[in-house]
């Protein structure tokens, strides 16, 4: 038995074989069962697919020489036909092209240079609508979800411009042998609406005037708000009808779209990345999906790249909930972001995403286009690709009865950004003076944080002081990646990290092996962190701000306390919240009064304050009902805090 198949029986008792002995889950095993014999090459090769922005037509050819198989091509038609084809003989050779006409353009050459290749083509549009916006599918169309700015999930105007006509439209354009048409994808992201996604039950206007229509209840709700109208249907009893309306509506405009392409292309596979437990998301999966072609999911919430019992789990239960025969390829991020290789991430990968791809249906990554612009810059990120790829094809060859040297791995903990500036300007902090410290300070409630790479602790410590911290794993959504501790010593090497599984508290305590200012940095990738030290000292610098998140216990505050130098005149702090995410700030001074206090916000605000005769002394500051993406700057004073007022350490009194 393989290391991955022992760890997946003892996950999961049906771990049974793809063909005769391989480690696919069993509902994987089903869900191929009764596959197009066309679409074969996913049973035995598995997806390996590349996220790919525009042309890059040159990257066919890499994908092909490293193992890979397929390549998923962003390329965003405008919503209406004239705005490509019937303009495009407008511009000449020297003009700027709008972006919607060059990807038209692009269509065919991509289609064609896949087929040339040999690779699999898939075709995926931005659910924002054209040049991923929303205003275009929104145009002269008012039905929008809970009256907001999304579209209600059953509008079959929206679903018309932004989905089906486009994708009607390329499979026109690529009606011929030269060409490859593998799938269609919709990729549901709306940056454009600050991120938000297609949600579950409509109560706007027109979702719920269509079901009354459709059921004849009569339900009066004209004047009331969204919250009152969910409480309405509540009392009356129908919520569950409600969705299921909602559901079948949404559902049978994605089979229609599915049975118009696939007139044209049988074994098309339609899909779509990211998934939350949502309406939109099962209707479109159920209206996708068919024995012969089920529907391809690609969650995004894989993106850190591990592989472990939590991995596992995940997947099962995605398919639980999709309800219908999937494709599963989970996405992965190379974290190319920063310019810099992660050497540390790649050494691990090669491991997890094997192991990945053989419990599944193979794998995804974002983005080709931004692997490097050189070949010296892709190497690394070409290395690991044939890597894997290679290994997959020996165990494909063998039937499944293969057992592959590579080994999952933890994530790496990201070495902190500012580790050895930290070193050396916090050797020379001071703890605040006793009497700056409030009288009657609040208790701790630890700090939750994300981004963790921006952020570590520095802690003094003699030799064989514990460096004892509370952490745990603050799961956000459906990211399966766990958090780690590394502990740096005072000459900036690592003595040793210690993991903290997914939705699990630990308390982490090794023994300093030698006197001075040690760091500990604290990495969740995906996911954040809630922590506690349990030293004497311990306080998080940064220059950027600070990145909160949902706290963890009973009590919904995340408490930072930070220091006011003698001689302040003024200092202001700029607190930060999403528009799809309240948060309420309270700013205190020493004596516990509430300054300042933005309930709600859902922007952002700077305010000044002028200490007078607390300078010198201990403030803190609150966060409460935080989900994520919520922060805050000290601006004027020393960007230093604690989570009990006396852990601070500061640069000057």
């Amino acid at each position: 038995m393989t290391q991955t198949q022992l760890l997946l029986a003892l996950m999961l008792p049906a771990c049974v074989a793809c063909g005769t002995a391989d480690d696919r889950l069993d509902w994987v095993r089903k869900d191929l069962a009764n596959l197009s014999p066309k679409l074969d090459w996913v049973r035995t090769e598995g997806f390996r697919l590349g996220y790919n922005y525009r042309a890059k037509l040159d990257w066919y050819a890499r994908a092909r020489a490293c193992g890979m198989n397929g390549i998923i091509s962003r390329l965003e038609l405008g919503n209406d036909p004239s705005r490509d084809e019937a303009i495009d003989g407008g511009y000449g050779k020297d003009d700027t092209i709008p972006m919607f006409l060059a990807d038209w353009r692009t269509v065919q050459p991509s289609s064609r240079e896949a087929k040339r290749q040999g690779i699999h083509f898939f075709y995926m549009l931005n659910l924002g609508a054209s040049s991923g916006t929303i205003a275009d599918g929104l145009r002269d169309n008012p039905r929008r979800a809970n009256n907001g700015k999304l579209f209600s999930p059953i509008d079959e105007v929206y679903w018309d411009r932004v989905v089906e006509s486009r994708f009607l439209r390329v499979a026109d354009m690529l009606q011929g042998e030269e060409y490859q048409v593998d799938g269609f994808l919709i990729d549901p992201e709306m940056y454009s609406a600050r991120g938000s996604i297609p949600g579950d039950v409509d109560y706007g206007d027109y979702a719920l005037g269509e079901f009354v229509k459709a059921t004849g209840v009569e339900l009066d709700f004209a004047d009331l708000s969204i919250p009152d109208r969910k409480l309405l249907v509540a009392e009356r009893g129908l919520a569950g009808q409600l969705y299921e309306f909602e559901f079948d509506r949404l559902k049978n405009l994605a089979q229609s779209t599915r049975e118009k392409l696939q007139a044209k292309f049988p074994d098309a596979i339609m899909g779509f990345f990211l998934w939350k437990d949502t309406l939109w998301f099962k209707a479109v999966a159920a209206g996708f999906s068919t024995p012969r072609v089920p529907c391809w999911v690609g969650p995004e919430s894989t993106y850190p790249g591990t592989f472990d019992p939590e991995f596992v789990k995940f997947a099962a239960e995605l398919r639980r909930q999709a309800g219908v025969p999937i494709l599963l390829a989970p996405g992965l991020r190379f974290g190319y972001e920063e310019g810099k290789v992660p050497v540390d991430f790649l050494s691990v990968l090669p491991g997890n995403l094997y192991h990945r791809s053989i419990a599944t249906t193979g794998y995804w990554f974002w983005a080709m286009s931004r692997l490097g612009k050189t070949d010296e810059e892709r190497k690394p990120f070409i290395d690991v690709l044939q890597t894997v790829n290679r290994e997959l094809d020996a165990y494909c060859a063998a039937g499944g009865d293969y057992e592959s040297p590579l080994r999952p791995a933890p994530l790496p903990v990201n070495r902190p950004r500012n580790l050895q500036e930290l070193l050396t300007s916090a050797r020379s902090w001071e703890p605040v003076p006793q009497e700056a410290l409030p009288t009657d300070a609040p208790p701790a409630t630890g700090i939750a944080m994300r981004n963790a790479a921006a952020y570590a602790f520095a802690v003094p410590a003699e030799e064989g002081d514990l460096l004892a911290f509370d952490v745990a794993n603050v799961r956000l959504g459906a990211y399966t990646s766990p958090t780690a501790c590394a502990f740096y010593r005072p000459d900036g090497s690592k003595m040793t990290e210690i993991p903290v599984p997914l939705g699990q508290s630990a308390r982490v305590a090794p023994a300093a092996d030698r006197p001075g200012l040690w760091v500990v940095g604290v990495t969740s990738h995906n996911n954040a962190f809630w922590v506690l030290p349990q030293t004497e000292f311990a306080v998080v610098a940064s220059g950027t701000g600070f990145h909160l998140c949902k706290t963890r216990g009973e009590e919904d505050i995340s408490r930072c306390f930070f220091y006011v130098p003698r001689g302040t005149k003024a200092f202001s702090i700029k607190m930060t919240a999403g528009q799809a995410e309240k948060v309420t700030f309270r700013v205190c001074n020493p004596e516990g009064e509430v300054l300042s206090e933005h309930a709600g916000l859902i922007t952002s605000v700077t305010q000044e304050f002028q200490p007078g005769d607390h300078a010198g002394k201990v403030w803190w500051l609150e966060a409460s009902d935080a989900v994520e993406d919520h922060s805050f700057e000290l601006i004027g004073i020393p960007g230093i805090v604690a989570a009990r007022a006396g852990q601070l350490l500061v640069p000057e009194r």
